[in-house]
């Protein structure tokens, strides 16, 4: 029938959005307004940007850093590239230098969990436990099953020697992971960095599929109503 069709390819189209709006790219609602800039420092900026994310990527930190300094001098309140040479000095052990720039992420958008989460790692990176659970717990009062601040939160714990509390997150952390994938709370004192790239994959995975499978039933219901509807015309 003709709606089963139509039904095929909006289911399709259905996934292809919602893993588009879902990426892992920060979004840019929260910049300020693009400052004035000549068509040749755009077209530098672009290039410059283009170059620092591929860096990033390969983490070549010391070189991404080069160029997010570039598009900063053409338009200092660039988000992304804020992020990225927050995070690239945090990365090469400029913890101090990489709390200033996260503070500046913050100027941009106060809410933002990987500022929050990464400032609070490098706060932790220079032994300041207290002040990154502050960080951390700002993240778990927007979202308290956000996975990267239970997850950095246990750690200052136990920095801290706040073991049963440092437990207490993991436990939290287990109960937001399906059965079928493998997370297991470790013994007292053994709480390390160990897997957190994997958890945070898996955190940002499951948005995407909870996102696509609502918007395919939304959309389903929505063309079997029409079609039931045209059926008793």
């Amino acid at each position: 029938m003709w709606y089963d069709k139509i039904k095929t390819r909006i289911v399709f189209l259905s996934i292809v959005v919602c893993l588009f709006l879902s990426s892992g790219m920060h979004s840019s609602f929260s910049q300020e307004p693009f400052p004035e800039i000549s068509d040749e420092d755009f077209e530098l900026l672009e290039v410059s940007f283009e170059l620092a994310q591929e860096l990033f990527e390969e983490e070549h930190y010391d070189e991404a850093i080069f160029y997010y300094d570039i598009v900063l001098e053409i338009d200092s309140t660039d988000f992304d590239a804020l992020y990225g040479k927050a995070f690239s000095l945090d990365s090469i052990g400029k913890h101090d230098e990489a709390i200033s720039f996260y503070d500046k992420v913050l100027e941009i958008d106060s809410t933002d969990f990987d500022a929050l989460n990464g400032k609070a790692l490098a706060l932790d990176n220079i032994g300041k436990h207290e002040e990154a659970i502050l960080f951390y717990d700002m993240v778990l009062e927007i979202d308290s099953a956000d996975i990267d601040a239970l997850f950095g939160k246990a750690l200052s714990l136990e920095s801290l020697g706040r073991e049963e509390e440092a437990i207490s997150n993991l436990e939290k952390i287990e109960t937001l992971i399906p059965p079928e994938v493998e997370f297991r709370v470790p013994p007292e004192g053994t709480v390390n960095q160990e897997g957190v790239e994997d958890i945070a994959e898996f955190d940002q995975t499951l948005f995407v599929i909870i996102a696509v499978v609502i918007v395919i039933l939304i959309i389903i219901m929505a063309i079997d109503f029409l079609a039931r509807r045209r059926k008793s015309i």
